[in-house]
């Protein structure tokens, strides 16, 4: 097990982590939700790609992996078309 690598990606999930908060303190608007859902976006492909190993795993697992990752996208675009329409 490489400690330095999931080291790292820690390090790069609190990075992410501040950067959605400084965002969403220095900026107002539809530009938060932009930086907010990003910064979401890539903290989850880090620990999906190095926490849970999907880069050595098997073929079914990736997709499978990908498809919740999918549908949670499909979840957010569902709820902000909802939010951002009243």
């Amino acid at each position: 097990m490489n400690y330095r690598l999931m080291v790292l990606t820690w390090v790069g999930v609190l990075v992410l982590l501040g950067i959605s908060l400084l965002g969403v303190s220095m900026t107002s608007g539809p530009v938060q939700y932009v930086i907010s859902l990003s910064c979401a976006a890539l903290m989850a492909a880090l620990v999906m790609t190095f926490f849970m190993r999907l880069r050595s795993a098997e073929a079914l697992i990736r997709l499978f992996a990908l498809g919740g990752f999918l549908w949670l996208s499909f979840l957010i675009i569902l709820f902000l078309a909802d939010y951002l329409t009243r």
